[in-house]
């Protein structure tokens, strides 16, 4: 987490820092085990292969690490595959964060909105919702 972060970097900042670290660190090659995130986020950091899980528990542990920030896990529903990610709530709603590079068109899911999503994907990141606190509406500024 020091090697991504820095003391001068806004908690915002820092949770893109983490972000971008497993979008960009980690190489897809679909393959996890689902029933251990730790050692999964482990492999995440130390190999930089994974799949879904692998980013989803990369960026889980390093946030949880981080003062301020809550994060939750989500796991899509009624999907042909099983996907994971999180939401993190930094003092200003819960948001949707996705490090896996290899979702819809490669995009960086970073601090989203249930709208922002369903606009991309009505499929990808399908929750339920009534699982979790009600997600922030405003979209997120990077400050």
């Amino acid at each position: 987490l020091s090697d991504i972060i820095t003391g001068d970097m806004s908690l915002a900042q820092k949770i893109y820092a983490v972000h971008d670290y497993a979008y960009s660190h980690i190489l897809y090659n679909g393959v996890s085990d689902k029933t251990d995130w730790k050692a999964e986020a482990y492999r995440g950091i130390t190999e930089g292969v994974g799949d879904c899980f692998t980013f989803y528990s990369t960026t889980y542990l390093l946030m949880s690490k981080l003062d301020g920030v809550d994060v939750m896990s989500v796991q899509r529903l009624n999907g042909a595959t099983r996907h994971y990610w999180c939401l993190v709530n930094i003092g200003t709603g819960w948001y949707h964060l996705d490090a896996c590079n290899v979702g819809p068109n490669h995009m960086r899911v970073f601090m989203k909105t249930d709208a922002e999503l369903e606009a991309i994907s009505t499929y990808f990141w399908r929750y339920d919702k009534s699982l979790y606190p009600a997600g922030a509406t405003e979209a997120f500024e990077l400050k």
